[in-house]
């Protein structure tokens, strides 16, 4: 029987779920009124969102070799 990757899931999981969870409860909590810029509130949520995986290719590609090698 063939064993089950759980890398990604522990990614979704433990990464990108945390990220969620905050981007929405950052912003579904009205503003407190000393805020006065009025942020592009869907480029901030894409870019919050987005960033892991902008991440991942750097950690795959660099960190991730060098650990295989200690």
């Amino acid at each position: 029987m063939d064993s089950i990757d759980f890398g990604p899931l522990a990614f979704a999981l433990f990464f990108v779920g945390p990220w969620l969870y905050a981007v929405v409860d950052a912003f579904s909590r009205p503003e407190p009124h000393w805020v006065r810029v009025n942020h592009n509130k869907a480029l901030w949520v894409l870019a919050l969102v987005f960033l892991p995986f902008l991440a991942a290719p750097g950690y795959l590609i660099v960190v991730r070799p060098r650990l295989r090698h200690v």
